[in-house]
């Protein structure tokens, strides 16, 4: 008898994949795409890159970034709209190209369509909290909730 397994894809499938426009994340080793973002939806991150920016960055006592690779696993790969990490943590996960770890908060905007939003509230919320995730704010931009 022989038992049928899903073929989970790795972070090496992820990289191969050919530029064509969109991004591409790894959630539990199924591939998922991303258009990139609309101006509205930059015009939220704007803000909350400012927001986080307003402390002089020699006093603060974290690093952010926008839309950077966060690398969980061989199989959970995602590139969150905005990532937040505790400056006694950031050599630890935040040293090389990629945030290769749990950051403390991740923050991801909604997008309009079902499968976006479904992304962000069901797939990306599990993934999150299976690895341990502190902190996951969702911005929707439609209810103007966060």
């Amino acid at each position: 008898m022989s038992e049928n397994h899903t073929h989970r894809l790795t972070t090496d499938d992820l990289v191969a994949i050919p530029e064509d426009g969109n991004w591409y994340e790894l959630i539990d080793g199924q591939i998922v795409r991303s258009e990139h973002p609309l101006l509205s939806h930059q015009r939220i991150l704007d803000n909350l890159i400012y927001r986080f920016g307003v402390v002089p960055k020699n006093e603060r006592n974290c690093s952010f970034w926008s839309n950077v690779g966060v690398i969980f696993d061989r199989h959970n790969s995602v590139i969150p709209d905005f990532v937040f990490v505790r400056k006694d943590r950031k050599a630890e996960i935040a040293s090389g190209e990629y945030i290769t770890g749990t950051p403390d908060l991740i923050v991801e905007i909604l997008s309009l369509g079902t499968e976006n939003i479904e992304r962000d509230r069901i797939l990306k919320l599990q993934a999150y909290e299976s690895f341990g995730l502190p902190e996951y704010w969702i911005v929707d931009p439609f209810n103007r909730l966060v």
